[in-house]
């Protein structure tokens, strides 16, 4: 694994590249979800860049811009530019590793992001680990965490007792990207184009079917696979553990 920056001066975003086993025609980006589930996904997205880059594929993480050891403030963070940076991060993978095919796989947020792209190249595969459903309920959940978490303290700080936090779950939030993630709607967005696309979920709703229904009426061809593993609802500080997702998604990307 070779960690380094990119992208441009002032708003340069981390990258981890792992080297594939062999040459490498297929590479894959992975985004990863919101701040306040990055730690918790980090060690799960480690072992499945781990797992595809020894099945032959080029992979890069990256740090959304404002989120772990990218450049940016966390208050700072929208939608477009995670946009931005997810085309960015696209765009090294091709230019480092010389690719010619290239899929992202995105997990709960990042999912989202993937899914409401408009890339400049166009992807061989879109996976979508548990995207967000609902983003006031994707809120209220997060929400319900950090009142867990901090609703025993002797003395919480003064922005959650006031009922109008500035922070969530120890991430800054502006009120304008709260309220862009509150009003998500994921089927609504999806506008990425790519040769197949697969949402990955621990139990189907109407939701992720109103998604792949998007996909289909552009001509994209869209499964909903349910894995046991899948679901994201962590223990307040669990880490998520995932193997069987992980393995289900690499063979999905081997079997193009």
């Amino acid at each position: 694994m070779e960690a380094y920056f990119f992208g441009d001066a002032g708003r340069q975003l981390y990258g981890a590249f792992h080297e594939p086993s062999g040459s490498a025609e297929q590479g894959v980006v992975l985004a990863y979800p919101g701040p306040q589930e990055y730690m918790q996904s980090h060690y799960a997205f480690r072992l499945l860049a781990a797992q595809l880059a020894r099945e032959g594929f080029a992979v890069l993480r990256f740090d959304w811009r404002g989120t772990g050891d990218s450049a940016g403030e966390a208050v700072d963070i929208n939608f477009q530019q995670y946009r931005e940076d997810l085309q960015s991060a696209v765009q090294e993978l091709i230019d480092v590793s010389g690719v010619r095919r290239v899929s992202v796989v995105g997990f709960r947020l990042g999912a989202n992001m993937a899914a409401s792209t408009q890339y400049k190249h166009h992807l061989d595969q879109l996976v979508l680990w548990e995207p967000i459903q609902s983003g006031a309920s994707y809120l209220s959940e997060l929400r319900a965490r950090e009142r867990r978490k901090l609703g025993d303290l002797l003395d919480p700080p003064s922005w959650w007792r006031s009922g109008n936090p500035e922070e969530l779950l120890g991430h800054a939030i502006s009120r304008d990207h709260s309220s862009e993630i509150e009003s998500l709607d994921f089927a609504q967005n999806a506008i990425a184009t790519a040769r197949r696309t697969t949402v990955i979920t621990r139990t189907l709703t109407a939701h992720h079917q109103r998604l792949a229904d998007a996909f289909r009426k552009r001509g994209v061809e869209a499964a909903l696979e349910e894995v046991e593993d899948a679901g994201a609802r962590f223990r307040d500080d669990g880490m998520l553990l995932a193997g069987t997702t992980i393995a289900h998604i690499t063979g999905k990307l081997k079997a193009a």
